[in-house]
């Protein structure tokens, strides 16, 4: 228990202190930064198996690194703090366009947002939310990205035309629809799969998008083109080795697949989303 403590205090510490990163590399190793999308010791817990496996495709130790918050994350995402992240797809392609990240895989597994509304209710569709509530999570949320492009595309604007009540994780959105403090809410359907029974025949989808790659490897532009497709091969096959064979069970990822332009061009709605929300509320 003594030991776990101190990795959560390191990971986190390791973007606590501005240097951090810089004295790594320095080092000669490379950072890996985990969006801080789970608990410390969740990450560790869930993330070392993958860390060792970079360590060994490239030949160079890794440090495991997150954040407080996901700004922190995406700032130093922005400066080049980090040598390879696994990310969230959106947060992925944005950094590609704008910084020239490189990408190295996406998890098999898949991430579909969906839209619910009270199964008894009124809503039928997202243009039916025009002048009403939805529960969704923070600006940076991948739920309030595809969202916002979907209503969008309904001629409908996030804040003006649909109120949001802002819920900080899962199980409280779907308890905010539940008590009626929201006409609708939007989550992936496997936080609604995992809700209790009672939760789930409560509720209906009244919209869903198209799955989408749950996380995405990325690798700094400074690695080079050989480093990059050494850890594209080495992501490949992870899922064959005994490591990776625990990794995947423990995470369900499923296993680790090629990112082509087509699956990176899906994303670009919700990239622009993303970026569109960060500038409105520097």
């Amino acid at each position: 228990m003594r030991a776990l403590a101190t990795q959560c205090r390191a990971l986190l510490a390791g973007l606590v202190l501005a240097g951090a990163a810089s004295a790594v590399s320095a080092a000669g190793g490379l950072v890996f930064g985990v969006q801080p999308h789970l608990s410390a010791a969740r990450i560790i817990d869930q993330y070392s198996l993958l860390r060792d496996e970079l360590a060994r495709g490239l030949g160079r130790p890794v440090t495991m690194v997150s954040a407080p918050d996901l700004p922190s994350f995406m700032a130093r995402l922005r400066e080049g703090k980090f040598d390879v992240v696994l990310v969230a797809p959106h947060l992925g392609r944005l950094a590609e366009k704008r910084d020239g990240w490189r990408r190295l895989a996406r998890t098999g597994s898949l991430s579909e947002i969906v839209a619910l509304g009270r199964a008894a209710g009124p809503l039928q569709r997202l243009a039916d939310l025009r002048g009403r509530t939805l529960a969704i999570g923070a600006r940076d949320d991948l739920a309030r990205q595809v969202i916002d492009a979907a209503l969008t595309r309904d001629g409908l604007a996030l804040e003006q035309d649909v109120e949001v009540v802002e819920s900080p994780s899962p199980p409280m959105l779907l308890q905010a629809l539940m008590r009626g403090e929201a006409d609708a809410g939007a989550t992936s359907r496997q936080a609604w799969s995992a809700a209790p029974a009672g939760q789930r025949e409560a509720l209906k989808p009244i919209f869903a998008a198209p799955p989408l790659p749950e996380l995405l490897l990325m690798a700094h532009a400074r690695l080079g083109e050989s480093a990059v497709q050494t850890l594209g091969k080495t992501l490949a096959g992870f899922h064959a080795t005994p490591a990776g064979k625990a990794y995947f069970r423990k995470t369900r990822q499923i296993d680790f697949q090629p990112i082509d332009d087509a699956a990176m061009d899906s994303l670009d709605p919700y990239a622009q989303a993303l970026e569109k929300a960060l500038a409105a509320h520097r």
